[in-house]
């Protein structure tokens, strides 16, 4: 039948693809409006509790999760606490700045000059929704508002299956608004309005189309929308790192990370030798915050040389940066045992070994537990270090670089046999490959032993921080980790703040510099400031601070810079600032905390040591200070280097703060570890308590669905859905805040499944009352969870022979044993085994032919059958070989149960006819009725049961159709001769399947075999010799193979 409206429908969908083939899939932005500044960092946003449920608030909260989880896109949104404010008199103008308020409001809240937009002319209420967007790039405090009572039939739904039009999904309108909200307009009407007759709502447009059906739900993003957030926001290219630049092959880790791949996804990791062309990757599994991290031990066999990297993520095909790394000359197991001598002396812990020009150094963590430094020189076969306390307590601190002073028996160890000046040969090679003159050997010299970030430099010691020398003094200056042969500036800035002029200094060959230096005698005294510049890298090294006294000291001042008014900080917050200026001879500042009027602590009276820096500076950690009622205030006092304090130069006494409680700390020790798989789907979910927490916010579902807040530790979800992902997150929260846990996953276990190997368990034949028959079947659990059930006889004659009761893991399987006697009366028996458990039903069912069976022995042959003689179901007629059977005149055998006639080659059964000159057609026929017992063979065509005629002889009977007769009979007949027959030699009606093998008929009235067999009754007739009848065969449906067929009247006939 022609559908007119099916060539409508496809004619509209060739068009609209030729219509997005030349648009293509797009997005449209609202008219003057740009994206949101810093994208990157989630937008905040509150849900009005009031004015919503925990239902309406979770369906919200999941569209913005949704918009905010597009890969590629770097935008993100971040649920803050509602804390009661209302809207102002703009509805659209939330009173905390960088906040968006989500409310509901009625027709009188909104204020005229939004009625324009919110209303179409006529004042249908046309618009549910609203979102007021983005401003010139610039965010503001915004709104999405949601009417109260959309129109008089209308009305919020949250449900999954909405179908009620009624309702309004307000799941499907969030996503609708915030669209809006990060800058996206209306696509061009005209269009798709015509096109959205005949295309299905949302199957092939975007969810900011401009209507959304009532009673349906849209709660996915399309190919537009996803497309406009990842142009408009995004996401920046990965980034990689690596904690080492170069290291011995078998002797070093690299830990290589990368950030701001896409969540849950994957990113594939090259590797190059620099130099060569030969690539190798690594695919990489990405985290649920869109970071890796791995752990590479570098083996022994890696060949030395420099290495490159870098990530690609899978999702965006963006390319993070490239890094490299450079593998050293393996060292060989005799400078390991080298050490293992030094420090097992050392009673040490070996940290690891590196390479440096030539010398092998290896840290260990002393008995002290201190770190110390090993050195051995290959050239003279020696260890030598510098012990723990010394190494950690003094050198270490310097930024990593090495300063010896005057060897002591404390410092250095050594062979008792070397002299002093070959240790100091050796010392001298290693760490002071460049000195002045005037020094001595051991003076102080920094040697980087790994690469800094930036240059570093030191000055001589007087015994005070900062040293302090007299004018004209002359005193040394040195710095290290420059460019090699390159140029450094030296900066020196007076105590007024003036810079006087630079020196520039050039750097040797291992990037040092090392000079002498006599402060001008015109200078003035006071604290000056120095610092050196890298001119190949621009790299600047940290500022150091000297004095040069003078004989009067000038008058003490001090002044607060920053800052300058009230704070509020953070209970535990660290590093808080101060910054002031002085002039004078300011040495010491004591800083002075104060409770309102009283004094409770001196946090500080000196700039010796400790956080305090000699240059204005001041940084102090709230801790122990826990009341959040009380102001509390900062006192400064200068003092000189004598001790003498001027307490009234500055007084700083509204420098106040108060301390207000931080958000609580981050959510740990979950008790169901990240991606798990196989949960009980009774499992609860439970986490570490959090000290400074008050309650937790507690979110849960396949999709993460806010379940409410709790004080305890423990969430119970109830019984879970089998081989299901649920996700699950915990916020920390407090008078201070919430604090966002991490968001983890698990898999409950599949559900149990219950296999059993047969439903048709065959008893097959035996004599009634026989002793006990056994037969088994098999049960399996093939899903997941324990399979646990029953097994029960419904009815009947057997019993188990063991334990009905079963509990299976994944994948066991159990033994059903099943046994019983062949009941009396004989005949055909049945019954059902019911199977019961958690993981499906099943029956089985149980059969077979219980039989008397009734033997015809040659001792009492022969038999005479005078009368027509019936066999009935149930009864088995065995034949011995030799047996004679004689018929009188047209007596019938007929077998309705099962003939077992098997003769031998030299004692054949033979049924024949009982007159004295015998003659076809004498006695009736052998009949197997439907009942009769089919013949059993197994797979390769052997005989195992049922009737059968076997090496027997047939002869001059006739019936009407045949001495054989098979009525939707299947015996075996085999070996046999059939001869003389009035009729045919073997007649089938139907026969299901019966078998003629290895037979000869000949000299029959009929055709040596008949058979009419339709459909699948198949008869097979193979092997025989078929000759001297009035036809060969006749069959309507069989198969036929090596027969010989000769001297019929018609040979073969369908």
């Amino acid at each position: 039948m022609f559908r007119f409206d099916r060539v409508i429908y496809f004619l509209i969908i060739l068009f609209s693809l030729f219509f997005l083939a030349e648009e293509g899939f797009a997005f449209k932005q609202l008219d003057g409006c740009g994206v949101w500044l810093d994208a990157d960092i989630p937008i905040s946003y509150v849900i009005d509790t009031n004015a919503f449920s925990n239902d309406e608030a979770a369906a919200i909260e999941r569209a913005f999760n949704r918009w905010g989880s597009i890969p590629g896109s770097s935008l993100r949104f971040k649920r803050e606490i509602y804390n009661g404010q209302k809207l102002v008199d703009d509805p659209f103008s939330y009173p905390i700045p960088n906040f968006h308020l989500i409310t509901k409001a009625s027709v009188t809240d909104v204020p005229d000059k939004y009625k324009d937009i919110l209303y179409k002319s006529g004042g249908a209420a046309t618009y549910l929704t609203y979102a007021r967007t983005i401003e010139n790039g610039r965010i503001f405090s915004g709104s999405i508002i949601f009417r109260t009572r959309p129109t008089a039939d209308t009305n919020w739904s949250t449900s999954y299956s909405l179908t009620d039009t009624a309702y309004m999904d307000l799941e499907s309108a969030a996503l609708h608004e915030i669209g809006h909200f990060i800058g996206l307009a209306h696509p061009d009407g005209s269009f798709w309005e015509w096109l959205g007759g005949y295309v299905k709502y949302a199957e092939e447009a975007q969810t900011i189309l401009g209507n959304i059906p009532k009673g349906t739900t849209v709660r996915k993003l399309y190919v537009d929308d996803i497309l406009a957030a990842q142009t408009l926001y995004p996401a920046p290219s990965p980034v990689i790192s690596q904690n080492e630049e170069s290291g011995v092959a078998g002797n070093v880790t690299f830990i290589q990370s990368g950030s701001g791949f896409t969540p849950n996804g994957f990113a594939t990791l090259h590797f190059c030798k620099i130099g060569t062309t030969v690539e190798t990757t690594q695919y990489m599994a990405i985290d649920t915050t869109g970071c890796f991290s791995i752990a590479y031990l570098v083996p022994e066999s890696e060949e030395a040389g420099s290495y490159e990297w870098w990530a690609v993520d899978n999702s965006t095909g963006k390319v993070s940066n490239h890094l490299s790394y450079t593998i050293l000359t393996t060292h060989d197991s005799s400078i390991d045992q080298k050490f293992q001598q030094a420090y097992q002396s050392e009673m040490g812990t070996p940290q690891g070994i590196h390479q440096w020009e030539g010398y092998w150094v290896q840290n260990y963590i002393d008995t002290s537990g201190f770190e110390s430094i090993m050195i051995y020189n290959p050239n003279k076969d020696k260890v030598y270090w510098v012990h723990g306390q010394i190494w950690s307590t003094v050198y270490k601190p310097y930024g990593g670089i090495l300063q010896f002073g005057l060897p002591t028996s404390n410092e250095y160890s050594y062979p008792v046999s070397d002299s002093l000046n070959n240790v100091r040969q050796d010392f001298e090679r290693f760490f002071v490959t460049h000195k002045p003159n005037s020094d001595p050997w051991w003076q102080p010299y920094p040697i980087s032993l790994s690469t800094s970030v930036n240059p570093i430099i030191a000055q001589t010691d007087t015994g005070m921080y900062p040293p302090t020398f007299s004018l004209g003094q002359t005193f040394r200056q040195w710095g290290t980790d420059f460019t090699p042969n390159g140029y450094a500036t030296l900066h020196f800035m007076m105590p007024d703040g003036s810079e006087y002029p630079t020196m520039v200094q050039r750097l040797d060959s291992i990037g040092h510099f090392d000079i002498s230096y006599t402060p001008p005698l015109d200078k003035p005294s006071g604290k000056y400031t120095w610092w050196a510049v890298d001119n190949s890298t621009g790299k600047q090294s940290l500022p150091i601070s000297y004095y040069i006294g003078s004989t009067t000291a000038p008058t003490r001042t001090i002044t607060l810079v920053s800052p300058n008014g009230g704070q509020t900080l953070y209970e535990g917050s660290k590093n808080n600032a101060m910054y002031w200026q002085t002039t004078g001879n300011v040495e010491k500042v004591k800083v002075q905390l104060y409770r309102k009027d009283t004094k409770i602590l001196t946090l500080t009276d000196t700039f010796d040591g400790g956080s305090v820096l000699n240059d204005g500076n001041f940084f102090w950690d709230i801790s122990g200070i826990d009341d959040y009622s009380e102001s509390y205030r900062i006192k400064l006092i200068a003092c000189d280097l004598a001790g003498t304090c001027d307490y009234n130069v500055y007084d700083y006494s509204d420098f106040y703060f108060t301390i207000v409680r931080k958000a609580p700390s981050k959510v740990t020790g979950l008790n169901i570890p990240n991606s798990a798989v196989n949960q009980p789907i009774n499992s609860n979910i439970s986490w570490s308590k959090v000290s400074d927490a008050t309650s937790y916010n507690v979110y849960f579902g396949p999709s993460l669905v806010y379940q409410g807040n709790q004080t305890s530790t423990t969430f119970d979800p109830g019984t879970l859905q089998y081989n299901t992902t649920y996700y699950w997150r915990v916020d920390s929260r407090n008078e201070g805040g919430v604090t966002t846990g991490s968001t983890w996953s698990f898999t409950t276990e599949k559900a149990p499944q219950l296999s059993v190997s047969t439903t048709d368990l065959d008893f097959g034949m035996g004599e009634a009352g026989t002793p006990t028959t056994t037969t088994t079947f098999t049960i399996k659990n093939s899903g997941g969870s324990v399979l646990s059930g029953y097994v029960n006889k419904s009815a009947g004659w057997f019993d188990f022979s063991t334990q009905t009761y079963f509990s299976l893991r994944s994948g066991e399987q159990q033994t059903i044993v099943v046994s019983g006697n062949f009941p009396i009366p004989p005949g055909w028996f049945e019954t059902n085994i019911s199977i019961t458990s958690n993981g499906g039903n099943s029956q089985v069912r149980v059969h077979g032919l219980s039989e008397v069976y009734i033997k015809w022995s040659l001792a009492n042959s022969p038999y005479t059958v005078t009368q027509n003689t019936l066999f009935g179901v149930g009864y088995r007629l065995i034949i011995e070989p030799g047996v004679v059977v004689k018929f009188d005149k047209d007596r019938v055998l007929q077998i309705n149960g099962t003939l077992v006639a098997r003769g031998t080659f030299a004692q054949p059964i033979i049924f024949t006819s009982g007159q004295t000159s015998p003659a076809a057609g004498d006695w009736g026929r052998i009949y197997f009725d439907a009942t009769s017992t089919a013949a059993v063979f197994d797979p390769t065509g052997n005989y195992l049961n049922g009737s059968i005629i076997e090496h027997s002889i047939v002869e001059y009977g006739a019936g009407p159709d045949g001495i054989v007769y098979l009525n939707q009979a299947s015996p075996y007949i085999s070996r046999s001769v059939i001869r003389n027959s009035l009729a045919s030699g073997v007649f089938s009606s139907n026969a299901a399947k019966a078998v003629v093998r290895d037979s000869e008929l000949y000299g029959n009235g009929g055709c040596g075999i008949t058979g009419f067999s339709f459909g699948s009754a198949v008869m097979n007739v193979s092997g025989n010799v078929i000759r001297n009848n009035q036809c060969g065969i006749s069959l309507g449906n069989g198969v036929v193979n090596n027969n010989i067929i000769a001297g019929n009247s018609i040979g073969v006939t369908a």
